[in-house]
């Protein structure tokens, strides 16, 4: 297999065609995993909970009350830690932007006093 430079910063008939410079492909990667953890965590937990009650239900003889209540939550615990988690993220998020407050208070602009009897006309500026 011959690598020839494609002159797009990539190597052509390479299997990395495009490259993300700096922190970015970490990033990326970061937040890929993140999202299936997050995935896994959606689709399990509620799962496992259930799957206790179910096990208790079994065990008791009893209609599925603990495979519901167990069940839901999971549901509820995890949309709250959930929800705990994106507002960490949110504000940490806000406080390192840009947009962000400095510590230091503005300082006001000073305006000159306007003496009376005075007027400035617009048009007289532009001559």
């Amino acid at each position: 297999m011959e690598l020839r430079d494609n002159g797009a910063g990539g190597v052509r008939n390479s299997p990395v065609r495009f490259f993300i410079k700096g922190d970015g492909l970490r990033e990326t990667y970061n937040g890929y995993g993140e999202g299936l953890t997050l995935a896994f965590e959606i689709a399990l937990v509620p799962t496992i909970f259930g799957a206790i009650g179910f096990g208790i239900d079994s065990w008791l003889g009893i209609l599925p009350a603990f495979t519901i209540i167990l069940a839901l939550l999971g549901i509820v615990g995890l949309s709250i830690r959930l929800f705990c988690d994106y507002a960490t993220r949110m504000k940490t998020h806000d406080a390192e932007g840009a947009w962000a407050r400095s510590a230091q208070p503005a300082t006001p602009i000073q305006v000159p006093p306007v003496e009376r009897g005075v007027s400035i006309r617009m048009d007289a500026a532009r001559d």
